[in-house]
């Protein structure tokens, strides 16, 4: 004759929801955490490709007309630079028209040091 053994342990649920929950809470901070560097890394490399185009624009107007841009308003009547003026501020000085001019590029609403 064969008897049932019954087990003495029982599974521990509270402990078992608590450590799934814990879990999940992690999973969810490490997600979070991946999409603001990524999200970081993103509005970066705008900014790289904002400042890029504006000196690709200032480089191209020396080599066409022979002087540097007297301004970025120039750039963007002249030679189509296209940049969200509401989102970056541009930084353009111009010294003489064949020197080249000071020019920086920030995102608004930030400070770069600069």
């Amino acid at each position: 004759m064969r008897m049932a053994v019954k087990s003495k342990l029982r599974p521990d649920w509270k402990r078992g929801l608590a450590i799934a929950l814990v879990l999940f809470a992690a999973l969810i901070a490490i997600f979070a955490a991946a999409f603001k560097n990524t999200a970081a890394g993103s509005e970066a490399r705008e900014l790289e490709l904002v400042d890029r185009a504006v000196n690709r624009a200032v480089v191209s107007c020396y080599a066409l007309e022979g002087f540097y841009p007297p301004s970025i308003d120039y750039l963007v009547e002249n030679y189509g630079l296209s940049v969200n003026l509401d989102k970056y501020y541009i930084h353009h000085e111009a010294l003489a028209p064949n020197v080249y001019p000071t020019i920086w590029v920030a995102k608004r609403g930030t400070s770069n040091g600069q």
